[in-house]
This record gives C-alpha cells, sequence and structure tokens, in this order.
C-alpha cells in the first residue's frame, strides 16, 4: 500500500481552496493524469464520479465517492479496476492569513506493477499534484480578486 501526506499553508481563505478542490469538472484543465471526469450519483454530500487517467500511455478508469464538507474538507474513498483501495482526506483548517492544507493518501492498487511505479516516483507525484493545485488557485485567485487594468 502507498501512504501520501503532505502539509502545505496558503494564502487563501478555506471556502476558496475548497472549491477549488471540488471543482471536478475542471481537473482536466490542471490535474495531471486526470484525463475524463463524469459525475454519477449525488446523494446528500457525497458526489460519485468516474475518472480516466494516464500516464505515458497507460491509461486506466476507476470510480471514487467523495464526501464533501465545505469549508473543512472533502474524503475521497473507493476505487475500481486496477485501484483496489483508495482512501484521500483532504483537510482545510483557517489560519490567520489563509488556510493550512493536510493531505492524506492510502493507496492500493490490484497490479504489483503499478504500485512499484507509483511508490517509486511518489515525491514527484506529489509535487506535480500540488503544483497544478497552486497554479490553478494563483490563477483563479488573480481572475477572482485582481482589478481589471481596463475599468481603471
Amino acid at each position: 500500500m502507498i501512504s501520501l501526506q503532505f502539509r502545505r499553508a496558503y494564502p487563501y481563505p478555506p471556502e476558496f481552496v475548497f472549491d477549488i478542490l471540488a471543482d471536478f469538472d475542471s481537473y482536466v484543465d490542471f490535474v495531471p493524469g486526470v484525463l475524463s471526469v463524469e459525475r454519477g450519483r449525488t446523494k446528500g454530500s457525497v458526489q460519485d464520479l468516474a475518472l480516466g487517467l494516464g500516464y505515458r500511455g497507460l491509461t486506466v478508469s476507476t470510480r471514487v465517492s467523495v464526501e464533501l464538507a465545505r469549508p473543512t474538507g472533502m474524503t475521497v474513498f473507493g476505487g475500481s479496476g486496477p485501484v483496489k483501495h483508495l482512501s484521500n482526506n483532504w483537510t482545510i483548517t483557517p489560519l490567520p492569513a489563509g488556510s493550512l492544507v493536510a493531505f492524506d493518501l492510502e493507496l492500493e492498487f490490484g497490479f504489483f506493477v503499478v504500485e512499484s511505479f507509483v511508490s517509486r516516483f511518489q515525491e514527484k507525484i506529489i509535487n506535480k499534484l500540488t503544483g497544478a493545485f497552486e497554479q490553478r488557485a494563483s490563477t483563479v485567485w488573480a481572475q477572482l480578486y485582481t482589478p481589471d487594468s481596463a475599468a481603471v
């Protein structure tokens, strides 16, 4: 089983961070390796998703459920196809000047080769995912909160 964790402080309010994380429809635009997202059933605060994932010609599909708790975080669980077990918690804690984001992931694949590959590159994977989130947050924040120079 693979375990990945990170903790980072960001200069954004918890609601904004949550909205970036929960914008599943935009994942194909900014999350590395996400090729497609299809929304399934929604029941209360739980959203089912079908994800198409890929890297260097290797593509897989999996289904997950996401329990949303705005603005404090979300829990991703389930898995199908090559993903034997998935448990992913995002916790967003308010800070005086932003938010602390905690990411905890447990992941097990049904195929040793895939698990070995992911395990070998887990630090690189975390850096790519956090970099993508940080870039998306910065871009969206600038679009929402930077005065338009034409309006001045």
